[in-house]
């Protein structure tokens, strides 16, 4: 089997220009060739993005499949994590973590892939570091549920020596990108992919763009 993943936090689509355009957001998902894709930062039918289902919109625009998990419920103003997939989803999960400063989520999906069925988990946590403490330990739980092969993927909002992320060991190892490239314009690796099972390939690369202000991270696997 081999898969092509991404994890993009898109910022709403406002790129470093400071102007909001789906359409160079959809462009990087192409541009990365990914089977599915983690997005992060993603609204629903809000003001500031001119009323629309931005996940919906990029999904028809690819030809993919969606799934969706509202962190922020404002009325029908929505804003949290979208999973994009070539692949059929079975079904889907939603989990809400508690913030300081706004409420977060993290979207567990089954796509059907031609060989298994495959679990893709998409997080978005706060933050502030008693955020993250908080927060960590459901992620966790969720991953002790979570039966067969699965990718975990997000934003984490801390890099990979964090003592919260060495609680991911042994059982889930990053694929890291190569050369080492920051995800975030403040030179830090935020943004990152993972997997709880041997892989006969794994290569993983920083995807730039000016379309939000994180970059893409884009790996292929093998197994």
């Amino acid at each position: 089997m081999r898969l092509k993943v991404m994890t993009f936090n898109i910022h709403h689509g406002q790129g470093m220009d400071g102007v909001l355009d789906l359409g160079r957001i959809a462009e990087d998902v192409r541009r990365s060739g990914a089977d599915v894709a983690a997005l992060q930062e993603v609204d629903r039918f809000h003001p500031r993005s001119h009323f629309q289902d931005q996940l919906r919109r990029i999904g028809r625009r690819l030809e993919m499949k969606h799934a969706f998990s509202p962190s922020i419920n404002f009325g029908f103003v929505q804003y949290g994590n979208g999973i994009l997939s070539r692949y059929p989803v079975l079904n889907k999960q939603v989990l809400y973590l508690q913030g300081v400063n706004e409420r977060r989520s993290i979207l567990s999906v089954r796509v059907d892939t031609p060989e298994e069925p495959l679990t893709l988990v998409n997080v978005h946590f706060g933050v502030m570091e008693r955020e993250k403490a908080q927060q960590f330990p459901f992620l966790l739980n969720l991953l002790k549920q979570t039966e067969g092969r699965c990718v975990l993927m997000g934003d984490f909002n801390m890099g990979e020596k964090h003592p919260l992320m060495d609680m991911l060991k042994p059982v889930w190892n990053k694929v890291t990108p190569e050369p080492f490239a920051p995800t975030v314009r403040s030179g830090r690796e935020i943004d990152h992919i993972y997997c709880n099972f041997p892989l006969t390939r794994a290569y993983a690369y920083v995807q730039p763009t000016e379309a939000s202000d994180h970059h893409a991270v884009v790996a292929e696997l093998g197994w």
